[in-house]
């Protein structure tokens, strides 16, 4: 089962990146519509991924609650894991109606308010901290240790991949004047 998690939250990685490519793209005044199939895409993975942690969850739950050992350490992390899991699925829910709106096939961008602005960077916050706290057991899982050379270039992208994020935010507020 966490064979199968690493292959559903590797596919999710690829298509939360394409999203956030495209609508960025969108958010800077692109007419590039694609990030609406990946945002399907990634909906049908992050359900999987969603249930499949639910389950994975519970079945550590029930194995700690049989043992003696107590691993604090371990514990917080576990915590910190599905916290963090648990506070983007929650701001998931207000994703895709903060930006827009979809007609006749179209999708029309809408002003932002300031709590949307204020829920969307908790869900940026949330989502990378998510991926902070659970990169190094997904790369381990795909035999790519800490040092190594992909690991390294991995490192790099999710950092440029967070400033994409951040100046493509910056240029939204500041077309609608919120900054």
């Amino acid at each position: 089962m966490r064979r199968l998690n690493t292959i559903i939250t590797f596919l999710l990685v690829l298509v939360i990146v394409c999203h956030i490519v495209f609508a960025g793209l969108m958010l800077m005044g692109s007419e590039c519509n694609l990030s609406r199939y990946s945002a399907w895409a990634g909906e049908i993975f992050i359900t999987i991924h969603l249930l499949i942690g639910f389950y994975l969850t519970i079945v550590s739950l029930v194995h700690v609650g049989k043992s003696k050992k107590k691993y604090k350490e371990e514990n917080r992390l576990f915590w910190a894991r599905r916290i963090s899991g648990l506070a983007v699925f929650i701001l998931f829910c207000f994703h895709p109606p903060m930006f827009g709106k979809e007609t006749d096939g179209v999708f029309h961008l809408i002003p932002l308010s300031y709590a949307k602005v204020i829920i969307h960077i908790l869900f940026v916050a949330a989502f990378f901290v998510h991926i902070f706290t659970n990169i190094r057991p997904m790369l381990v899982s795909m035999g790519i240790v800490r040092g190594s050379k992909m690991y390294r270039v991995l490192s790099v992208l999710t950092w440029i991949l967070i400033l994409y994020v951040l100046v493509t935010i910056v240029v939204y507020l500041a077309g609608w004047k919120l900054l």
